[in-house]
């Protein structure tokens, strides 16, 4: 039988075969092959970059949160959109040219890119975060610790995988090459 195709996802009777962008090497630095397992040291310094760009952006995040919130008595859940926007601006400039490096990459591509994939993160991150606060009401005082679990989950299963292919150079690299 034939297998189903959607773009790049393909399913096939008993098997499955995820698309091209997402897949281990896409998330983790770690090289899987048939020799074993091999950790790639630029990609470790890459995500951990990544990740203190992630906790400035939070940092920013929660600054604006708790401004909102104890300063200005902001509802927690009101205050949550223009807190992570703030986060994503920041978080913006610290991947572009602390975490990945790209500051030689298109602006335009990697605005557009990178928008694009927090209008979804921020759809997820709000979405998560008011489940959270409806569902258990009793997490309405720790609101910044549901904040940081909610995000973090939002990092590590969408942006981040997402982020990589936003900022990477070798597209447009490879496109200057073949000119």
């Amino acid at each position: 039988m034939e297998p189903l195709s959607w773009g790049q996802l393909e399913i096939s009777t008993g098997s499955y075969v995820a698309p091209k962008w997402f897949n281990h090497s896409t998330i983790w630095p770690l090289d899987c092959t048939s020799q074993g397992m091999r950790i790639d040291p630029k990609r470790i310094l890459e995500l951990l970059r990544a990740g203190a760009a992630g906790v400035f952006a939070t940092l920013v995040d929660l600054g604006v949160l708790t401004l909102l919130v104890s300063v200005f008595h902001w509802d927690p859940r009101s205050a949550s959109v223009p807190a992570l926007l703030a986060g994503g601006v920041a978080n913006f400039v610290g991947n572009r040219h602390f975490a990945f490096r790209a500051s030689d990459g298109s602006l335009a591509r990697q605005a557009l890119g990178y928008t694009l994939v927090e209008l979804v993160a921020l759809a997820l991150n709000g979405v998560l975060y008011d489940t959270v606060l409806r569902t258990a009401p009793v997490t309405a005082s720790a609101y910044w610790a549901v904040r940081l679990v909610t995000s973090h989950l939002v990092f590590l299963c969408w942006s981040y995988p997402l982020w990589r292919r936003v900022f990477s150079t070798s597209h447009a690299s490879a496109a200057t090459s073949r000119a």
